[in-house]
């Protein structure tokens, strides 16, 4: 059986990489794909936002380094003309979580993980949080 695809949004890495509230969830996730349980995949508008922000807590070596080390286990979803153009005509107020969910489209993801699930509301793929996912999950084993 292939593993689920779960495309993580930009704000589960931050929870990770910051050591915010929900940061055991987001390293129980990582866990599992390192582990082969799961494929994990987030866009490079995850990497570049991630940058931007965890640089400022953790310093622009450290962040640049435990994203490397990051990379090594999600893949890169497209992020690219397509996705663009797809945001661009679905017309959600939020622009970039629909550059989000069009990268998560194109890696047939069967899960999107955020804390922010109403941003997500014209979804197709299941969106949850992940504590959501680890108790649906542990259900499933």
């Amino acid at each position: 059986m292939d593993s689920k695809k779960i495309f993580i949004d930009t704000n589960i890495i931050i929870d990770l990489l910051c050591h915010r509230e929900y940061c055991a969830e987001a390293a129980t996730v990582v866990n599992m794909g390192i582990e082969g349980k799961l494929s994990l995949y987030c866009s490079s508008l995850t990497i570049a936002n991630c940058i931007y922000n965890c640089r400022k807590i953790l310093g622009k070596e450290k962040t640049a380094e435990l994203l490397k080390l990051l990379c090594e286990f999600i893949k890169i979803s497209p992020c690219g003309q397509s996705e663009i153009d797809s945001a661009f005509a679905q017309g959600n107020v939020d622009f970039e979580d629909s550059l989000q969910y069009y990268s998560a489209i194109s890696v047939d993801a069967d899960i999107i993980l955020t804390r922010n699930e109403k941003h997500f509301s014209f979804s197709s793929i299941p969106v949850m949080n992940c504590g959501v996912f680890l108790d649906s999950f542990a259900f499933e084993e």
